[in-house]
């Protein structure tokens, strides 16, 4: 399994670069480049662009393994990120998965480092992130916390669990919320039954159906929600449709009707649709461009009446684009611009911009969405995560508010 942890994210693949980006420039792709280049000009000073008057529609919140901290920007109406400051959220080489809840009130950060789940309260007034209670809660002895998932009413928290190696088998945990304060309350710890590495995981959009990624054993796991929080598995499915493979990350359709994963060595994006009682039935793949692009990261993107799919490819630096209709993807290019080690990545409520963390350059890159170019991405800004520049941060995985 290719976990992203420990500062090892998105490596062993960089000898493969250079030739996948020079095929990437070639052929169809160089018209995909026409309207993706820096022509607004690249931040990377760390704190957004001189003059900025724009007011804050939001806030992004990075997880920062290298360090144990959690990056905070505020997010302008033209989507651009200003950094704002640094959240200490547990051990060094330990932030991975990052959430935040549906109202907007609290944030939950994962850390492998110390196999705890840190919990915080955002101040209103500037973004700010306060600590809850002790600041953390346990995820088990060896748990190696990976990915957060909230229900959409924000009454649970579900987050996988690496486990600690070959001997030591994954898991999922359940919490409950503390409507009044944010709090987790441990509910239980679902284990067994082909669960081995688990790492990406979303909920369903309502609440009563739970998806997770197996890289390890090759599948992607779905889950009934029992009226009290817990998990029952309701069928495993092999994440190539035929045969087991290695997927990343996982996304779900805003309809439901459809979950999307990628798998890395096949380059492939995996598309299922979402049957009675939680059961996946395998639809297509469709290649993401390269085939040695080892894609990870995924998001959905929704402007209108246009959907869109993106992926982060870790081995070539570059985000590949479809146009989905009827829960199928179509590939229509690449970005190369503005990436270095693509992990995670999130699109804004909108559908206007998309945000994708670099773990190797440290950096988070904001593209538009170009409707018109079926989904094709425009390289607004690129900012540190870190002010002052820290190329060791290793930053990983992004939440905004909505």
């Amino acid at each position: 399994m290719r976990t992203l942890t420990k500062g090892r994210a998105a490596v062993g693949k960089s000898d493969n670069r250079a030739a996948a980006r020079a095929a990437i420039l070639g052929g169809a792709a160089i018209a995909a480049l026409a309207i993706i280049g820096c022509n607004r000009g690249c931040n990377r000073a760390g704190n957004g662009p001189a003059g900025v008057s724009n007011p804050s529609v939001g806030y992004a919140y990075i997880t920062n393994n290298g360090d144990g901290t959690v990056s905070q920007f505020s997010r302008q109406a033209d989507g651009t990120l200003v950094f704002q400051k640094l959240t200490r959220a547990g051990a060094v080489d330990g932030p991975t998965g990052i959430a935040v809840d549906p109202s907007n009130r609290f944030v939950y950060a994962a850390n492998e480092g110390d196999n705890r789940i840190y919990q915080f309260r955002i101040r209103g007034a500037n973004g700010d992130l306060a600590p809850i209670g002790g600041g953390s809660v346990s995820d088990g002895p060896n748990s190696r916390p990976q990915q957060i998932a909230l229900a959409p009413h924000g009454d649970f928290v579900y987050v996988t669990n690496a486990g600690g190696g070959k001997d030591a088998a994954g898991s999922i945990a359940e919490y409950a919320i503390d409507q009044n304060d944010g709090s987790l309350r441990p509910l239980g710890v679902f284990r067994g039954e082909g669960l081995k590495q688990p790492l990406g995981i979303v909920v369903a959009p309502g609440g009563k159906l739970v998806y997770v990624s197996d890289p390890a054993a090759g599948t992607i796991l779905a889950f009934a929600v029992a009226p009290g929080g817990t998990l029952k598995l309701a069928g495993s499915t092999p994440s190539l449709g035929t045969k087991t493979g290695q997927p990343g990350m996982i996304a779900i359709d805003p309809s439901g009707g459809f979950v999307y994963t990628v798998d890395g060595p096949a380059s492939v994006v995996v598309v299922f649709k979402a049957g009675v009682g939680g059961k996946l039935d395998f639809t297509k793949t469709c290649l993401v461009g390269v085939s040695t692009a080892d894609p990870f990261g995924i998001a959905l993107a929704t402007a209108g009446a246009s959907k869109f799919v993106y992926t982060g490819n870790r081995a070539v630096d570059t985000v590949s684009y479809f146009l989905r209709q009827d829960g199928a993807p179509a590939l229509e290019g690449q970005s190369a611009t503005g990436l270095g080690g693509p992990t995670g990545m999130v699109a804004d409520p909108a559908g206007h911009f998309l945000y994708v963390v670099n773990r190797d350059a440290a950096t988070v890159a904001q593209f538009a969405i170009v409707v018109a170019h079926h989904g094709g991405l425009f390289l607004a800004s690129t900012v540190f995560t870190e002010d002052p520049a820290n190329q060791s941060s290793h930053p990983l995985y992004i939440a905004i508010t909505h």
